[in-house]
């Protein structure tokens, strides 16, 4: 084994004592179809839930909500869901999709809104009107009601159940008397994630030569442009988030790339920095020192290639097999069979474009 790869394996095992780190998952109750109309954490009660003497008819499925954990007056109300702005008043204001029409009564709507506006869950559309303000009886509360679309009239009343339950919460239809009084909910609708962004992806390096595809993601955004900004003039065939070109030929050549997203919300920018390295050699693919043992821990070195080919390379099969590599004095974890792609965010940012050359790699394979 080469000088350097012995030197390189004392570090590895020096790093055994240390915390193997393979990502984080956040996990979270999973938002139903319809956002809660009030900020993310605040909680909140039914206060009168369906087939009450004020909710009748048309609707008969509504809810009256009022805060638990403050002020209901003053609370900004939020959109639950995403589709153009429908009827506006001095004390309501809705949002229709092509099925349905959410209406929200005792509110102050913002200044500046239009009818036909496209709207965002998370969206800022007014605040919570004051004790005896906006028809509310004299209680601060959010008017909630749910109808089918009939061409641009409000059809039937239709109950937060299934496919429109309220955060998560299914209340189905019941023709008990204020059957769902009491209720509590806790917010999920985060206003930060209704504004525009976009991101053009981490810098990284490719083989000089190369074919390149680079993938935004982009967050209430209806058009993206790439433009470049940096380095020998490329010729980019662009398609929608994506845009393909070849790398130059000269190893250690920059380019930049920007992206502009536009939609309802603004526009929004990034940009991302690619360099060329030297294509990898005929050992890619390949474990140019040590070997995967079938119990314990094992040190190879791997010379090159993808994840893929990491794990082809030592021929380990079984399902837990973890493999990791160090960075910054710690070690990042690999797991193939992960169940979530967050598992292995630490790997993947370490190795967007795949492990270089004579990359020491310590691997459990059962």
């Amino acid at each position: 084994m080469p000088a350097l790869s012995r030197v390189i394996f004392a570090g590895l095992i020096a790093l055994l004592a240390t915390e193997f780190v393979t990502g984080s998952v956040a996990t979270a109750a999973a938002p139903g179809e319809l956002a809660f109309p009030a900020p993310i954490g605040t909680r909140w009660e039914v206060l009168a839930g369906y087939n009450t003497s004020t909710h009748e008819g048309v609707d008969s499925y509504a809810l009256d909500l009022w805060r638990l954990d403050g002020p209901t007056a003053g609370t900004p109300l939020l959109s639950p869901i995403s589709g153009t702005l429908g009827y506006m008043s001095d004390t309501c204001i809705s949002v229709r999709t092509v099925e349905v029409n959410l209406l929200m009564c005792h509110v102050h709507a913002l200044p500046g809104l239009q009818r036909g506006a496209a709207i965002i869950t998370g969206q800022r559309l007014g605040t919570v009107a004051d004790d005896g303000e906006a028809g509310n009886g004299g209680t601060a509360h959010i008017h909630l009601q749910l109808n089918a679309r009939s061409g641009q009239s409000t059809g039937a009343s239709l109950p937060f159940a299934d496919a429109y339950r309220l955060d998560g919460v299914s209340l189905p239809a019941i023709s008990t008397f204020n059957g769902y009084a009491g209720t509590r909910f806790t917010s999920t609708n985060d206003p930060a994630l209704a504004v525009a962004s976009v991101f053009a992806g981490i810098d990284h390096s490719v083989e000089a030569g190369s074919l390149v595809t680079l993938t935004a993601t982009g967050q209430n955004i209806d058009e993206y442009a790439w433009i470049q900004t940096e380095g020998p003039l490329l010729t980019l065939l662009t398609n929608g988030v994506s845009t393909t070109f070849v790398a130059p030929a000269d190893v250690g050549t920059v380019v930049t790339l920007q992206i502009f997203g536009g939609g309802p919300l603004g526009v929004a920018s990034d940009e991302v920095r690619v360099t060329t390295r030297a294509a990898l050699g005929p050992e890619r693919g390949t474990l140019v020192a040590g070997s995967v043992w079938p119990h314990g821990l094992s040190l190879v070195v791997f010379g090159g290639g993808t994840s893929e080919e990491l794990v082809l390379a030592g021929g380990c099969t079984a399902p837990q097999a973890t493999y990791w590599a160090s960075s910054g004095g710690r070690l990042i974890g690999y797991l193939p069979t992960a169940p979530f792609e967050a598992v292995n965010a630490g790997w993947l940012a370490l190795f967007p474009d795949g492990l270089p050359a004579n990359t020491p790699v310590l691997v459990s394979c059962g």
